[in-house]
């Protein structure tokens, strides 16, 4: 079996939250694109790990990319914002597809 890589942007107040949309991210994805090897982000289940490092998005995705394993939970990278801005957060891995 293959894999996709596969990351998304989300922002929010709190951690919290952010996890509260990134779960209900991979519900709809799971419900649009069907339970096994769709190649994305369903096949990285709910919650993710924190790393704790801040960096740009390209960076954010070449850490993904470089320390994710297909079947691993989603890794979670803070990206980078203006002082009174969102938290945004850097989601993702490989998928089985």
């Amino acid at each position: 079996m293959g894999g996709s890589f596969d990351m998304r942007l989300v922002s929010g107040k709190t951690k919290e939250e952010i996890e509260k949309k990134w779960n209900d991210m991979v519900d709809a994805d799971l419900h649009e694109n069907g339970h096994s090897y769709s190649g994305s982000i369903g096949m990285l289940g709910q919650g993710f790990k924190m790393h704790t490092d801040i960096l740009c998005v390209k960076e954010a995705e070449e850490s993904i990319s470089e320390n994710h394993n297909k079947w691993e939970q989603a890794i979670a990278i803070q990206i980078k914002t203006g002082k009174n801005e969102d938290m945004i957060f850097a989601i993702g891995g490989w998928c089985s597809s």
